[in-house]
């Protein structure tokens, strides 16, 4: 939240406009800026990958044991850019959807 603030006080955005335009690649008119939590999401990616790769049998029963509902959200990407792919998708499909809304 004071991320999102400070980027509504330089970019002179009010309260209730939307921070969408962030996320969004340079190519799509956006910012191209990773969002703190993204990036949370891919260093979870990582560290997840590497439990589930190491060559230590003990950190792959780590790894088995964490399998929880808790962890199963950053198990399903294979590469940390996925995530940031996934959230820009996502975040160019609610904006056609809003702006399709809108006529």
């Amino acid at each position: 939240m004071m991320c999102h603030n400070k980027f509504r006080a330089w970019l002179e955005i009010p309260p209730c406009g939307t921070l969408d335009i962030l996320l969004l690649g340079k190519s799509k008119f956006g910012l191209n800026i990773i969002d703190i939590s993204a990036k949370f999401t891919q260093c979870q990616v990582v560290l997840r990958s590497k439990l589930k790769n190491s060559s230590f049998p003990d950190i792959r029963q780590a790894y088995k044991a964490s399998s929880t509902n808790t962890n199963v959200q950053y198990d399903r990407y294979l590469k940390p850019k996925e995530v940031i792919q996934e959230i820009r998708t996502e975040k160019v499909a609610n904006i056609t959807h809003y702006l399709t809304l809108q006529s």
